[in-house]
C-alpha cells in the first residue's frame, strides 16, 4: 500500500498543478487533442511571426491557449528588444484576463471572442445580448468595435496570411509534424532549429527577390 501511495505522489509531483496527465516515455509531455482530432501526448507549440519570419516561439504543457498570450508577448519582447505594435490572435486566446492585460499595456490587439461570428451578426441585427459580467462585457464590446473597423479587419486578414502559412511550411514543406526527441529542453531545441531553418529560407527568398528587382532596374 505504501508503495502505491509513493507512486501516486510521484506522478502528482511530475504533473504539477497545471496538468492532469503526462507521457509514459516523456514525463514533460501532456495528453492533449491534436490537430487531426485525435488524442496524443505532446506539447502545445506556439509561434509569433512577422511577415512569415518567426520572432518568438514557446513549448507549453497546457493544451489551452488562453493562458499563453502573456508569455508569448514577453518572449517576443525579449527577442526583439521592443514591444510589438499590434497583437493578432485567433479565438483561442480570448479571455477576460487577456483583454485586461493588453488594455493595461496599451497594446493594440485583435483578439476575437469565442462567439465572434455570432456576436457580429447579432450586433448588426440589433439582437446582441450583454452578459452579466459587466467588466468583461465592456472590454469585449470595445474589442468588437475595433474588429469591425477597417484596421481591425485588416489585422485579422493579415493573420491568415502570416502565421498560418508559416505553420503550413513547417508541417508540409519541411515535414516537421512530430518531434524526434523527448523531454521539454530537447524538444525546445529541436523546434528552435526548425524555426531557424524556416527563417533562413524566408530571408533567402526575400534577398533573391530583391536581387532580381535590382537586376531589372
Amino acid at each position: 500500500m505504501q508503495a502505491k501511495i509513493t507512486a501516486v505522489n510521484e506522478r502528482l509531483r511530475r504533473m504539477g498543478d497545471d496538468r492532469n496527465s503526462f507521457g509514459s516515455t516523456d514525463h514533460d509531455a501532456t495528453l492533449m487533442l491534436m490537430k487531426e482530432g485525435s488524442l496524443g501526448v505532446g506539447y502545445n507549440v506556439r509561434m509569433a511571426t512577422e511577415n512569415h519570419v518567426i520572432v518568438g516561439f514557446g513549448l507549453f504543457q497546457k493544451p489551452n491557449d488562453n493562458h499563453l498570450l502573456q508569455p508569448m508577448i514577453e518572449e517576443v519582447e525579449q527577442n526583439l528588444g521592443m514591444k510589438p505594435k499590434a497583437v493578432v490572435t485567433d479565438k483561442g486566446y480570448c479571455s477576460h484576463s487577456n483583454y485586461e492585460y493588453v488594455a493595461s499595456r496599451g497594446t493594440k490587439a485583435a483578439i476575437p471572442p469565442q462567439t465572434y461570428d455570432y456576436d457580429i451578426v447579432a450586433r448588426r441585427k440589433g439582437t446582441y445580448k450583454y452578459s452579466k459580467n459587466l467588466e468583461y462585457e465592456r472590454l469585449k464590446v470595445r474589442m468588437l468595435d475595433f474588429l469591425e473597423t477597417e484596421e481591425g479587419q485588416g489585422l485579422l486578414n493579415r493573420r491568415k496570411h502570416d502565421i498560418e502559412p508559416t505553420f503550413g511550411d513547417i508541417m508540409h514543406n519541411m515535414a516537421f509534424r512530430k518531434s524526434l526527441l523527448r523531454f521539454k529542453p530537447k524538444v525546445t531545441t529541436e523546434v528552435g532549429l526548425v524555426s531557424i531553418a524556416h527563417n533562413i529560407k524566408k530571408i533567402r527568398s526575400w534577398l533573391e527577390i530583391q536581387e532580381m528587382a535590382l537586376d531589372n532596374c
